[in-house]
């Protein structure tokens, strides 16, 4: 299935959610050890995260484990590609669009609603949902008025979370202007998630930031894996796309098929990479 990869790829993207991350809210031993070795073995394979998720948490513990404090990751969706040390680009949210949301938040309160700064995570009310991914994720919410907020500091993310059942009655209230990607978690089943980010500040954009961050890198030579829509940039901008057999059927259709997150099915591409000798050989 990996015959096609060979020791010249140098760049593998990791979604977290659903990828790397399952029911438990942490990646399984397993996939943590396999990853320890790839990167002691093969450190001409940069790791990078790419992931919806924040800079905090349990995403920046997965990103410092995995590489070196300098390497660029991408979170937030690609609205924020940063290393330990250093913001490397961040892309702030219109105001007009912040408005629009939170218009559309005071017509529907049963709707929560996130903004996010490059650091932290602002909510008008620590709603229950709002709560319970505030704990899956390893975070702490600041509750404020956002009206207030954003005339005070750049957001650039914003992210409704809802019951399943109800995202037919949010679509309508999407904004054309703006990047829109929705998503799942294996930890909060009921919910979904849809995140909000400036009209080019998606997975695929932050992407294609990466090789000028990690001189000597290509897409060219780059693997990618991820499980949702929100995936799909980044997995159209690589050589070698793959899709967790727990993606939506489009993604399952779309790309070659990785196993199901609950049986680490990373795992065998990751052996893959390790078996494979390093280009210099």
């Amino acid at each position: 299935m990996f015959n096609h990869i060979k020791s010249d790829c140098n760049l593998l993207l990791l979604d977290l959610d659903g990828t790397l991350v399952g029911h438990s809210g942490q990646m399984t031993h397993t996939i943590q050890d396999a990853l320890l070795r790839l990167k002691a073995q093969r450190p001409d394979i940069h790791l990078v995260v790419c992931t919806g998720r924040p800079y905090g948490g349990i995403a920046q513990s997965i990103s410092e484990l995995i590489s070196s404090p300098s390497t660029p990751h991408i979170f937030h969706g690609g609205a924020l590609v940063r290393s330990k040390d250093t913001i490397l680009h961040a892309e702030p949210l219109a105001k007009d669009v912040l408005l629009n949301l939170l218009k559309t938040h005071s017509q529907h309160p049963e709707f929560t609603l996130e903004f996010y700064s490059p650091s932290t995570i602002y909510v008008q009310h620590n709603s229950s949902l709002a709560q319970q991914h505030a704990r899956l994720i390893n975070m702490t919410n600041t509750t404020t008025d956002l009206h207030e907020l954003i005339a005070q500091e750049s957001i650039i993310k914003a992210q409704w979370i809802l019951h399943k059942d109800l995202l037919p009655s949010l679509r309508p209230h999407y904004l054309d202007s703006c990047y829109q990607a929705e998503a799942t978690s294996d930890v909060m089943p009921d919910a979904a998630f849809v995140t909000i980010t400036s009209l080019h500040a998606h997975k695929g954009a932050a992407v294609q930031r990466i090789p000028a961050l990690i001189p000597g890198t290509s897409l060219d030579r780059a693997i990618a894996i991820g499980d949702s829509t929100g995936d799909i940039p980044m997995l159209d901008a690589v050589k070698f796309p793959f899709a967790m057999q727990n993606s939506p059927p489009n993604l399952l259709q779309a790309y070659p098929n990785l196993g199901h997150i609950d049986d680490d099915g990373v795992m065998p591409l990751i052996e893959h990479l390790i078996a494979l000798p390093p280009l210099s050989q």
